[in-house]
């Protein structure tokens, strides 16, 4: 009897890492009720109201009904407390300083997402939705795509979140699948930047890229510049649209929507040198029991577009899961493509020349064109009598 191959269980307890509730902005996370986590109570600072048809910010409960009222302005001193996974359920310990905040000492933020241990269930995928607000596709009635367990196929305007589902099945008894969440890659130099005529685009304080919608003018020229194919229009918008980083939550100490709904710890949250220390350490440990084709892609700062700010642990080639082997910036052609032009630019005058030139040989030796004969007597004219003798 064949046996089914899987990947090994590696850890049954979900890993101790910090989760970040903004308790120096007094901020409450209307998702920790969801995920049955204690919010800590604090003094609140109340700022402006959110822009309709943005995505909710981070936004403190004025009163008091777990809903928020107004949206809290970007940190300029760094928070005072972390609040990682407890032993204890529904309740959260301080621990120390947190290690990252915004105003001008931010430090460059991101994700590391470990595909080893997603599940497939895509808590990431409705999270994301649900605070970003995204609308349904097809107004939520569609047919279902026949792809595995993946209906929404890839990233899109109103996709920013997507789980990725490979079947490896030679035979029926015999195979795997391969999940992975897949995001914006924020990637340190970004294409997607490098077109952009109207400035919409910008990097943040986290070193992360975001799109404002209220700049963008619907041009397309980020989806066609970016090698992941992330970026595509809203169409409740008319905007080009994609992943934030949940930059309305990390600005005033949340975490991401996604990382905090996530089972697993397979999508982890943090600052990019922290996440490639943990990454590293994670491929030594697979590869130590014996999984010796776990790599990491995106992580290397010297490697493709300066590195990836969301990078991630795969088990098998780049293409297997849609990615590209070597992504580059739209500019990589500025060189050949000029070169080309130029090129081809001399080429077309030097025929026109030999073509000019070889006219006037020709006038010179009293060759007649085709355009040089006369035209056909008209029709309607009648001929000549003829004499007869």
């Amino acid at each position: 009897m064949a046996v089914l191959r899987t990947l090994p269980v590696l850890s049954q307890t979900r890993p101790q890492r910090p989760h970040y509730y903004g308790r120096e902005f007094g901020v409450t996370d209307p998702l920790a009720a969801l995920l049955g986590e204690q919010q800590p109570s604090s003094g609140a600072r109340t700022g402006q109201q959110p822009t309709a048809g943005q995505p909710r910010a981070a936004q403190q409960d004025t009163a008091g009904t777990g809903v928020p009222t107004g949206r809290s302005g970007a940190p300029s001193a760094p928070a005072t407390e972390t609040a990682p996974h407890s032993a204890t359920p529904g309740t959260v310990a301080a621990t120390g300083p947190m290690y990252w905040h915004g105003g001008p000492e931010a430090q460059p933020m991101g994700f590391f997402t470990d595909t080893t241990v997603c599940i497939g269930c895509k808590a990431c995928e409705v999270a994301c939705k649900n605070w970003n607000q995204l609308p349904a596709a097809g107004g939520g009635e569609w047919e279902m795509s026949g792809e595995s367990y993946d209906n929404t196929l890839r990233l899109d305007g109103i996709h920013w979140r997507h789980v990725k589902f490979v079947e490896q099945f030679p035979n029926a008894y015999n195979g795997r699948w391969l999940l992975m969440s897949d995001v914006c890659k924020h990637c340190v130099q970004a294409g997607c930047l490098e077109v952009c005529p109207t400035g919409a685009i910008i990097r943040t304080e986290f070193d992360t890229v975001v799109i404002q919608s209220d700049v963008c003018n619907g041009c397309r020229a980020c989806i066609a510049a970016c090698p992941f194919g992330v970026i595509d229009m809203n169409p409740a918008s008319g905007t080009a649209q994609k992943c934030t980083l949940c930059y309305d939550r990390i600005s005033v100490g949340l975490e991401p929507a996604c990382s905090k709904a996530c089972p697993t710890d397979s999508i982890q949250f943090g600052t990019v040198d922290e996440l490639r220390e943990r990454a590293e350490q994670r491929v030594q440990k697979l590869r130590a029991e014996g999984m010796t084709d776990a790599y990491l892609y995106g992580a290397d700062p010297d490697g493709p577009l300066g590195g990836l700010n969301a990078f991630f642990l795969l088990i098998d080639d780049p293409e297997v899961y849609g990615l590209p082997r070597n992504p580059q910036m739209p500019s990589r052609n500025l060189v050949n493509s000029s070169a080309l032009g130029v090129a081809g630019a001399a080429a077309l005058g030097a025929l026109a020349a030999i073509g000019i030139r070889k006219r006037r040989m020709d006038d010179m030796a009293g060759h007649r064109y085709d355009d040089d004969v006369p035209p056909p007597p008209d029709d309607d004219v009648p001929p000549p009598p003829r004499v007869v003798t």
